[in-house]
């Protein structure tokens, strides 16, 4: 007996749990969103003030600056964050266009079940001529 009974429990009760697919990324989309515009903000950071080009290139581009002062710099940093998070949002604009999350042979299946509930949902109240049987003989 003892041999069939681990035998059982191996077989039935020591399973893996059956694998539950997820749709999406779920809570995980909103973290990385926010780490990669963290990102954007702490590499921009890292080249306006750390960069020994920018003190070569600026004066000899803009002759008004002359010298470039921390102020220049933190300037640069909030311009050049600006335009790259703008950046980024615009690509995730398109992407979501273009490569929509929900397939589009899943969005018609969800209008159909939609309309199929709806049409439930007319037979159902009380007074439609749907919801009595009787007004249809």
């Amino acid at each position: 007996w003892r041999l069939r009974a681990d035998a059982y429990l191996l077989l039935f009760h020591l399973q893996r749990p059956p694998y539950r697919c997820g749709q999406d990324i779920g809570s995980l989309q909103g973290a990385l969103s926010f780490l990669s515009a963290l990102a954007v903000a702490t590499h921009v950071g890292l080249l306006v003030f750390t960069s020994t080009q920018l003190h070569n290139m600026l004066p000899a581009r803009f002759p008004l600056i002359g010298v470039v002062t921390a102020q220049d710099k933190f300037t640069l940093l909030v311009i050049l964050e600006h335009l790259l998070l703008a950046f980024q949002y615009i690509i995730n604009q398109l992407l979501e266009v273009f490569l929509p999350t929900v397939p589009k042979t899943t969005s018609i299946w969800k209008a159909v079940e939609g309309e199929v509930n709806q049409m439930a949902q007319e037979r159902e109240r009380p007074g439609s001529p749907r919801g009595d049987p009787m007004a249809l003989v």
